[in-house]
């Protein structure tokens, strides 16, 4: 090793001391000993571990904030006499965002559904059996798979699925210069092309909750026949635990969620990225938005609840 190596080394182990910072910027092949790395890279991950939890109360406000100020663009641009023809075009991109979301989603959803309904009834209503206790097991499938299961599940679902195709649509439309040309048209894009979104995907997640809670329940009523079970005890037993406070703690969850995921998405859609290269990026980055927001209010639910 030569002399000037050695003075290099000495030097940058000497700035690492006195100052951290030039510490964060130099790896340890500059001298710095392993220990230090470790704290070092332990307190940019605890800082940016900080950095999240902190600016995610922010983050949920802006989605609040973006809603409000959709629905506020709403009453006042398409009320107008002259949006007539904007309220049809409107609705139609309604109809087909339902139809994106919702009906071309039902065999994804149904069968996540029957799969989670099955492995409920092999392994609880088994487990409940052996210690005698088969008459719980409405009650676990009330709590676990129609309140829990069924709404969480259905959003993962469709924000993967409708989620990054939302981001990548609105970011396109952002490089191809569309938004800017509805706005030189005197059409506000966020009404435009925001409000039929959040409709659709709304209206579209609060149906699929619904269509997941019914295929689970079918698949357990189905199971019943190779597990030796009679179906209409056991039928009236799910009945029995499904009362009407947990329709609507279901309706609400599927609605809230629906709209998490959409309003989400959108504004990552219209803000994130400039070029071709974001489309996968402003994609990832609002599913991954859209499942933190969705986990963060079923555990506003939970604790409520």
């Amino acid at each position: 090793m030569s002399h000037s190596t050695d003075v290099v080394r000495q030097g940058s182990t000497a700035a690492a001391a006195a100052n951290p910072a030039y510490a964060c910027a130099y790896p340890p092949r500059y001298g710095l000993s392993a220990p230090v790395s470790a704290l070092l890279a332990l307190d940019r991950f605890v800082s940016s571990v900080g950095a999240a939890a902190w600016d995610l109360p922010v983050a949920v406000g802006r989605r609040i904030n973006l809603t409000l100020d959709i629905g506020a663009r709403s009453v006042r641009h398409l009320w107008r006499a002259q949006a007539h023809g904007r309220r049809q075009i409107m609705a139609r991109i309604t109809v087909d965002q339902i139809w994106f979301t919702g009906v071309e989603a039902v065999p994804l959803i149904a069968a996540l559904a029957t799969l989670v309904g099955v492995t409920t009834m092999a392994v609880g209503f088994r487990t409940l059996h052996t210690f005698g206790a088969e008459a719980a097991f409405g009650t676990l499938v009330e709590q676990i798979i129609v309140i829990e299961l069924a709404p969480l599940l259905t959003a993962i679902v469709v924000a993967a699925r409708t989620g990054s195709a939302v981001c990548t649509e609105l970011l396109a439309m952002r490089l191809n210069d569309e938004l800017d040309a509805l706005s030189v048209h005197g059409v506000d894009p966020w009404v435009f092309v925001g409000l039929p979104r959040i409709i659709g995907i709304t209206v579209a997640t609060a149906s699929l909750t619904l269509v997941f809670a019914a295929s689970a329940y079918a698949a357990c009523l189905v199971c019943t026949v190779p597990m030796g079970t009679a179906l209409p005890p056991f039928a009236m037993m799910l009945a029995d635990a499904i009362r009407p406070s947990d329709v609507v703690t279901v309706a609400a969850k599927g609605l809230l969620f629906g709209l998490a995921v959409a309003t989400t998405t959108l504004h990552r859609g219209f803000t994130f990225g400039s070029d071709g290269s974001d489309l996968p990026r402003a994609a990832t980055r609002g599913v991954m938005d859209a499942m933190v927001t969705i986990f963060l209010i079923d555990a506003v639910f939970a604790l409520v609840a």
